[in-house]
């Protein structure tokens, strides 16, 4: 009997899926552990882990790998996930796998574990199994993936296997594929869409019913609301079976859905009769990858998309009012963003965020946008590949995209060598970026040089009177950005000003402290990273509160961290920190900001921009304190 761990910091649909798969038509055991730590205490014969093509996630993998290598180096390592689809052959040398599976693998995986928990696995048999990658005597062996499954494949599926349960909510998925054609998306289930078909969703439903802790279902599904008709049946039925007094439904949803395109509700109106099913069906959060606010944008990120920025706006406005919370996801600007669609798209993100607090998740995707990374198979990835604009790997080096086709294409089977694995991003043609100030500073040069220049092209003119318009539109929302920057800060001072009175201060916590008995500053310390680590969990739902939580236990274990470290300096450390006032204190708070996703909100222009004239020298200060 074999032991499989599955090593995931977050709950996994994935995990679940394999655990069930080994309990149910195995005798070998399953583990799923949040720590590489816990999972070399169970000594399993096999590690698995799901590989994303994004850094984090990537660095996070090797570095537990490095690990497992160095402590129980008998033991093999499965992977899977997006990034087999993407960059399958950088991905298993770097990460050093013994076998990995791309694609859909709900029929194959079950093969690979008969025959890799044999005394002697047979290699010939495994190069049968599709979609299996492993080493033959060093050599890397890539099988023809197998066919994505086809509808009825899919309804026959168990679906305990897709459902993940999570304290009293349930994640599911009812369907795979997706039809659009999203710059930066590769579709990792293929273009065709297939369906479970209603009456086996509502049977799933049902029986997940009977589990009485479970109040809330996700359907984790990119959209649930791709054909209208489909949608009023599913949830017109989740009604009529009286799911809506079960349960409270989260979907993933897109704004087109949600317009009516009929000429005559032009500009497009909200379908409000969608938004009443729904409502009624019980569906309580919706999250849509918005993208950006700015029109020319999302065009350019969402080639088939007929809503507008102001659409994404108003949706905001019409489910918030009925209690449905809206979560969006946004990205940087794309390479092709100008800098005034950029400061456009800021503003609108701002105002929603400040006229619909109670109406959405403020995400840390939404207080600061997402970046784009190539990934391979994209459309933006395929413009790389045409150089049509610059790229950049993130650790700042100019991107080498062609080695990347290389290494997958021509690779040379050399166990032990990494190939360049780059996470690579595309550079604004124009020197866009997301922070509004130097966005405004580059239209205020380029109005400058132009104003300068005595002859224009057509093309030049064209863009001098648009510019002018332009440069006094983006004035006027640079001055409204910042003064919600400006009221996002004061409130964060309140917060840390509570926080220290409602601790006496950091020098009369120390002195406390101090006092304490070696087990009970053990406990304060271990009750102070547990407030810590449960701050983190506020991020999806508010990434302000979040942030500012973090870093204030962060400042407090740090002075805690420092008189621990100084024994016999007790009292001088303690003097310190009394000396400091509470206003200082909170200014060293603030800073911090910098080293958190929310840098650009700490570092906000002191004064207005002037409407009338150029702002070059008070950006130029700006840019110079911000480098």
């Amino acid at each position: 009997m074999a032991l499989f761990v599955f090593i995931t910091e977050t709950n996994s649909i994935a995990a679940e899926y394999f655990s069930q798969i080994i309990k149910k038509k195995t005798d070998h055991r399953f583990e799923i552990v949040s720590s590489v730590e816990d999972a070399l205490r169970l000594q399993p014969d096999f590690f698995m882990l799901t590989a994303y093509d994004q850094a984090e996630e990537y660095f996070l993998a090797k570095g537990w790998i490095v690990k497992i290598k160095k402590f129980i180096p008998g033991a093999r390592i499965i992977l899977g996930g997006p990034a087999f689809k993407s960059r399958p052959v950088a991905f298993f040398w770097n990460l050093k796998a013994d076998y990995a599976l791309k694609g859909e693998a709900d029929f194959t995986f079950p093969l690979l574990v008969d025959e890799i928990t044999k005394k002697t696995p047979d290699p010939k048999l495994i190069t049968e199994i599709p979609g299996v990658m492993f080493l033959d005597n060093g050599r890397l062996v890539v099988n023809q993936e197998y066919p994505s499954l086809t509808r009825n494949q899919l309804e026959a599926l168990d679906f305990s296997h897709y459902c993940m349960y999570e304290g009293d909510m349930v994640s599911m998925l009812t369907e795979r594929g997706c039809p659009y054609g999203c710059t930066f998306c590769s579709r990792i289930f293929g273009k065709k869409i297939r369906f479970l078909s209603i009456d086996r969703i509502i049977e799933i439903l049902k029986d997940i019913s009977k589990n009485p802790h479970i109040q809330r279902v996700m359907f984790a599904n990119d959209n649930m609301i791709y054909s209208l008709r489909r949608a009023h049946k599913l949830f017109g039925r989740i009604i009529e079976e009286k799911l809506n007094h079960r349960f409270n439904f989260l979907i993933n949803g897109r704004i087109d859905n949600f317009l009516l395109r009929n000429e005559k509700y032009l500009p497009h109106g909200i379908n409000l009769e969608l938004v009443d099913l729904l409502q009624n069906a019980g569906v309580s959060k919706i999250s849509f990858g918005t993208e950006s606010f700015n029109d020319a944008e999302i065009k350019r990120l969402k080639p088939e998309a007929l809503y507008r920025g102001l659409d994404a706006m108003r949706l905001t406005r019409v489910l918030g009012k009925i209690g449905i919370t809206v979560v969006h996801f946004l990205l940087e600007p794309s390479p092709d963003a100008r800098p005034e669609e950029a400061i456009e798209s800021t503003w609108r993100r701002l105002f929603v965020m400040e006229s619909y607090p109670d109406y959405i998740e403020t995400s840390a995707s939404f207080a600061n946008p997402s970046k784009i990374f190539l990934v391979r198979g994209s459309g933006l990835y395929l413009r790389g590949v045409a150089k049509d604009f610059d790229i950049q790997d993130i650790n700042g080096n100019q991107g080498r995209i062609n080695e990347v086709e290389k290494n997958e294409t021509e690779f040379i089977n050399e166990s032990g060598k990494d190939f360049y694995l780059p996470f690579l991003t595309p550079v604004n043609r124009f020197g866009t970026t997301s922070d509004p100030y130097i966005n405004l500073l580059l239209l205020e040069k380029e109005l400058k040089n132009l104003q300068e220049k005595e002859e224009h092209s057509q093309r030049e003119d064209l863009r001098l009177k648009k510019l002018l318009k332009q440069v006094k539109n983006s004035r006027k929302y640079i001055n409204r950005i910042n003064s919600v920057i400006k009221n996002i800060n004061e409130k964060t001072f309140a917060r840390f000003k509570d926080m220290l009175a409602g601790i006496g201060g950091v020098g009369k916590f120390l002195q406390e402290f101090s006092k304490l008995s070696g087990e009970n500053k053990r406990y304060q310390i271990a009750g102070i990273t547990q407030k810590f680590e449960e701050a983190a969990d506020l991020g999806p739902i508010d990434v302000f509160e979040a942030d500012t939580l973090q870093i204030f236990y962060m400042y407090i274990l740090d002075a805690v961290k420092e008189l621990l470290a100084n024994s016999g300096k007790e009292k001088q450390i303690i003097k310190k920190y009394k000396k400091i006032t509470n206003n200082v204190m909170i200014n060293k708070m603030m800073l911090l900001r910098r080293e958190t996703p929310l840098n650009i909100y700490m570092n906000y222009l002191k004064k207005n921009i002037p409407a009338d004239r150029p702002s070059i020298n008070i950006l130029k200060k700006y840019a110079k304190n911000n480098q």
